[in-house]
């Protein structure tokens, strides 16, 4: 039986975000979920929904984490808007690291770059079929 199985899809992403700090799609292929850092975390990590948190929603998204470290001491963090929304919104920097992470699997990096400055420069465009044509 895998190690992950009978637990929870979120406990399982948070853990994976705390041991590497990110959970883009490679944060997810087999050999990061077999990692023990990650497997061991999961067994310390619960997570509960907050109903003052329920009722703002979908107004606001909040989300508090609260960490207790094997010493006692206690850090938590809380948003009212998770990253990527329009009140907390990705910077431009942000949003293309992760497009070059989604789509570089797939176009070479030049075409990455010029859809970016395509798309930098949408409002100056007459016909986006060109921006098209490099998706393809």
């Amino acid at each position: 039986m895998h190690p992950w199985a009978g637990t929870c899809e979120n406990t399982n992403a948070i853990s994976v975000a705390i041991c590497k700090n990110k959970t883009g799609v490679d944060e997810f292929k087999t050999e990061v979920l077999d990692d023990p850092e990650v497997l061991t975390l999961i067994k310390k990590v619960r997570w509960e929904v907050d109903p003052e948190a329920e009722a703002m929603y979908p107004k606001a998204y909040p989300a508090t984490v609260i960490a207790t470290m094997n010493d006692g001491s206690i850090f938590e963090s809380h948003v009212d808007y998770p990253k990527g929304d329009p009140e907390n919104p990705a910077t431009l920097p942000e949003i293309k690291e992760k497009f070059h992470s989604l789509a570089g699997k797939y176009l070479e990096e030049e075409k990455r770059n010029e859809i970016i400055t395509r798309v930098e420069r949408l409002e100056e465009v007459d016909n986006i079929a060109g921006l098209a044509d490099l998706l393809r």
